[in-house]
């Protein structure tokens, strides 16, 4: 994503994070003309991306970085760029400096033909971001699941927009489940990427990573946790297909290039594939 996205998703998330911690810990609820309370049954999501790889398995290993365990850091150096593709959600000192902000916002969505909506000025409530924008959060209730959009209007360095669509998917009811398609306002016609999860426990689940440039998917992660066994395949513009495995409890693992022979490491040093 570009850099322009990069600053408009953190912002999001830290509004978003912000807008979630608001709307659990305020009790009101709004109703629409005939008195229907609808928005007490809406709590916004607190994750951007509930799922991401589990790099704390890598980060807790004290690993030489020599020939001799060279497919066990290829396997960890492409775990850990997967990540980086999933780290739109911003840094997290930005976040926390919002969430220092949340309890005085009082920001309450507003019950409107069937939709909870929530609104907020950026230049008013967040002038420290210099954004001259407005952002407005739509929620609805589908069977089973929440539909969400955020629309952006004002001024984004530079480039004037008016609800210009930013963000729009679904969360299961229990936020286990999900998919968000992100805009980018330099090219409105389609998604600039979209991420899907699915999550059964803290260590099965499942996500996809999709970034596209002129409608062509650029680089995706496709990755999955059972228990502890790890699947990641990625794919980064210009570069080969790769797909990697590993086991936290037998600390072994391989790695396997489009068109290439698999390679792998057993106890962290490289061994024969069996």
């Amino acid at each position: 994503m570009n850099n322009k996205l990069n600053v408009l998703v953190t912002a999001f998330l830290a509004l978003w994070l912000v807008f979630g911690v608001t709307a659990c810990s305020d009790n009101s609820s709004s109703s629409d003309d005939d008195g229907e309370d609808i928005c007490n049954s809406f709590s916004l999501p607190s994750e951007l991306a509930p799922a991401t790889i589990a790099i704390d398995y890598f980060n807790s290993q004290n690993i030489p970085n020599d020939e001799e365990h060279f497919v066990y850091q290829q396997v960890k150096s492409i775990a850990l760029s997967g990540n980086g593709l999933l780290s739109f959600g911003g840094n997290a000192a930005l976040i926390s400096n919002f969430l220092q902000f949340a309890p005085g916002l009082n920001i309450e969505p507003e019950a409107d033909g069937g939709n909870c909506i929530w609104n907020i000025d950026f230049a008013e409530n967040f002038p420290q971001f210099g954004i001259d924008a407005s952002i407005r959060v739509i929620a609805s209730q589908s069977g089973d699941r929440k539909n969400w959009q955020v629309l952006l209007s004002g001024d984004l360095e530079g480039q004037q927009v008016d609800n210009f669509l930013f963000l729009e998917g679904f969360t299961a009811n229990d936020q286990a489940t999900g998919e968000w398609n992100g805009y980018d306002p330099a090219n409105p016609g389609s998604p600039a990427y979209t991420y899907t999860w699915d999550v059964e426990s803290e260590s099965e689940f499942e996500l996809n990573l999709d970034i596209f440039q002129e409608a062509q998917v650029v680089s995706s992660v496709n990755y999955m946790k059972s228990g502890v066994e790890n699947n990641l395949v990625f794919v980064q513009a210009g570069e080969p297909t790769v797909e990697i495995y590993w086991n936290e409890e037998t600390d072994s693992g391989w790695l396997e290039e489009e068109a290439g022979d698999r390679r792998c490491y057993t106890d962290f040093v490289n061994s024969a594939c069996s």
